[in-house]
């Protein structure tokens, strides 16, 4: 609101806005005096991304110009845009090595606003057009003797999972785990409650080196998959208590998706793992399960001791049933039917 005329605006761009009447927007756009003239009476939910920005020698641009005065804040890349706000990697005061500071800018406010502190780059992941995840993994290096060879190894500290909201412009929650979180690949909905699952896949372990006396980082023998629950109403991200599963013999994951129960269904080459949540894990490993490709959904099993049988569906509701059974004579025959 003008504290001179007492007009309200609709503040769309630096310095621009356009006049309120009679609860109406104007179509004109108009330039705004200094701040001290106005007085904000409701922070508007902003849903356009910004665009045309870039960053020159430290310096943010908008379409080839300095958008703003920076004064200590040296930019080296726009991480991310999100609705109202650019996510920045900026340089620290300190020298930090490679580390950096994460901050926002909100273009429509001419604001900056620190998320994070002396953090490596982080991996950032759409969650929803609000929440945003960022992955931290923390390491340092360090030089060991090999048979008089230097030999330099990654030395695990510590991995972070952190929500960011758009709307709030900050981090809302975040976890701390001692090995390694792994890449956010699959975002998906609950099916029994409004929390989104966040599924993780790491392919790296974690060792202790008793002659450095230290948790280094090796590969992995085999992948793990973790499961996060963000709740939506209380903006809380948590693991749920057997949130690691191991993927013994799986190289890659092709997919992973919800099922009625709000178990897991994950495929991985020639494996199908079934989390059975309440219940023990079923696995089908077999060539056969090459032939459900593209049939990534559950919409029926049938578990019996013996027998794990489930129907898959695709996006065209089309299905295939694939068959485990464990035999006396013949051990375990798969088999699509």
């Amino acid at each position: 609101m003008d504290k001179v005329t007492g007009n309200v605006f609709l503040v769309t761009d630096e310095g621009k806005g356009n006049q309120i009447i009679d609860a109406e927007v104007s179509e004109i756009s108009v330039d705004l005096k200094d701040p001290v003239f106005y007085k904000v009476l409701e922070m508007a939910s902003v849903k356009d991304v910004p665009e045309g920005y870039d960053v020159v020698n430290g310096c943010l641009v908008k379409d080839g110009n300095p958008v703003t005065e920076q004064g200590q804040v040296v930019i080296n890349t726009i991480l991310a845009t999100v609705p109202g706000r650019l996510l920045l990697s900026v340089k620290p005061l300190r020298d930090l090595g490679d580390n950096v500071d994460i901050f926002t800018y909100t273009p429509s406010e001419d604001r900056f606003n620190k998320l994070l502190g002396d953090v490596p780059v982080p991996d950032i992941h759409t969650v929803t057009d609000n929440y945003y995840v960022f992955v931290t993994t923390k390491t340092h290096m360090v030089e060991k003797d090999t048979d008089s060879v230097p030999e330099k190894l990654s030395v695990f500290d510590s991995s972070y999972i952190e929500v960011y909201s758009a709307s709030a412009d900050r981090i809302v929650s975040y976890r701390e785990k001692h090995s390694p979180i792994g890449e956010p690949m699959f975002i998906l909905p609950s099916m029994t409650s409004d929390l989104v699952q966040i599924v993780t896949v790491s392919a790296d372990a974690v060792k202790y080196d008793e002659e450095i006396n230290e948790n280094v980082l090796i590969p992995a023998d085999k992948l793990v998959l973790r499961r996060w629950f963000l709740d939506d109403d209380e903006e809380e991200i948590d693991s749920c208590g057997c949130d690691d599963i191991s993927l013994e013999g799986a190289k890659s994951v092709d997919s992973v998706t919800v099922t009625d129960n709000n178990s897991l269904l994950i495929k991985a080459g020639n494996i199908i793992y079934y989390t059975n949540d309440g219940h023990y894990r079923r696995v089908i490993n077999s060539p056969l399960v090459k032939e459900t490709e593209g049939f990534d959904y559950l919409v029926d099993a049938e578990i019996t001791d013996k027998v794990n049988k489930l129907t898959l569906a695709n996006k065209d509701y089309e299905t295939i049933t694939i068959k485990s059974e464990k035999t006396d004579d013949r051990g375990i025959v798969v088999s699509i039917i």
